[in-house]
C-alpha cells in the first residue's frame, strides 16, 4: 500500500540533515508536520475499516467452519440412512464450504497483517511527529531569541547613535562658548588698535580745544 510506504520514507527522514538543505527550515518542518498529521489521519482510516471488515470475515470465517460441520455431519447421516446419493451431495456441499473457509481464511490473515502494519506505523509516525514539532517549537523559539536580540541590538545601536550625538552637540555647545569666551590673537591686537586710534583723536581734540581758548 501506498501509505505504508511514505510512512517508510517519513519514519527514516533525517531531520536535521533536510534542515540543513531547506531554504526555509520553518516553513519545511510545517509542511512536514501538515503531511504526517494527514497520513496518521489516513492510517487511522484505513485501521478502522480493515478493523471492521476483519470482523466480517471472520464472522464469514465461522459461519463456513459450521456449514462445513454440518454438511459433514448430513454425508454420515445419509449413509447410515442408506442414501448413498444424497451422502455424495452433502460431500460436495462441504468441499464447497471448505474451499470458502479457505480463501475466507487467507483474506482474514492479510487484512488481520494489514491492521497490525498499520497500527505499528501509527505508532512510529505519532512518535517521529511530536519529535518534529519538538524541533519546529525549538526553531521558533531560536528565530524569536534571535529577533529580540536583534532588535535590542538596534536599540543599542540606537542609543549610542543617540549618546554620540548629545556629545557631538555638547562639544559644539562649549565650543561657542570658549569662542565667546576667549579672544584670539587678532581680536587682541584689534582691540589694541582701536584703542590707540581713540587716544589718537581724544589728544587732537584737546589741543583744537586749547587753541580755541
Amino acid at each position: 500500500m501506498g501509505v505504508f510506504n511514505r510512512v517508510k520514507d517519513i519514519v527514516a527522514a533525517n531531520i536535521n540533515a533536510l534542515l540543513d538543505k531547506a531554504e526555509d527550515p520553518s516553513k519545511m518542518l510545517r509542511l512536514m508536520i501538515q503531511e504526517m498529521e494527514d497520513t496518521i489521519i489516513n492510517l487511522k482510516s484505513t485501521c478502522t475499516a480493515g478493523l471492521a471488515e476483519t470482523k466480517t470475515v471472520s464472522r464469514e470465517l465461522k459461519e463456513a467452519e459450521s456449514k462445513s460441520e454440518q454438511w459433514s455431519k448430513r454425508a454420515i447421516l445419509a449413509l447410515e440412512k442408506g442414501r448413498e446419493d444424497l451422502a455424495r451431495e452433502a460431500l460436495v456441499e462441504k468441499r464447497d464450504w471448505n474451499d470458502k473457509k479457505v480463501e475466507l481464511k487467507h483474506h482474514y490473515d492479510i487484512l488481520s497483517e494489514n491492521v497490525d502494519h498499520a497500527r505499528d506505523d501509527i505508532i512510529q509516525l505519532e512518535k517521529k511527529l511530536i519529535s518534529v514539532k519538538s524541533k519546529y517549537k525549538e526553531l521558533v523559539t531560536r528565530s524569536k531569541v534571535a529577533e529580540g536580540t536583534h532588535r535590542a541590538n538596534s536599540y543599542k545601536s540606537y542609543n549610542k547613535i543617540d549618546e554620540m550625538e548629545r556629545q557631538v552637540d555638547k562639544m559644539e555647545a562649549q565650543f561657542d562658548m570658549d569662542s565667546m569666551s576667549s579672544k584670539s590673537l587678532e581680536d587682541e591686537f584689534s582691540d589694541l588698535e582701536n584703542s590707540n586710534s581713540i587716544n589718537v583723536e581724544l589728544e587732537e581734540l584737546k589741543k583744537q580745544m586749547k587753541r580755541g581758548e
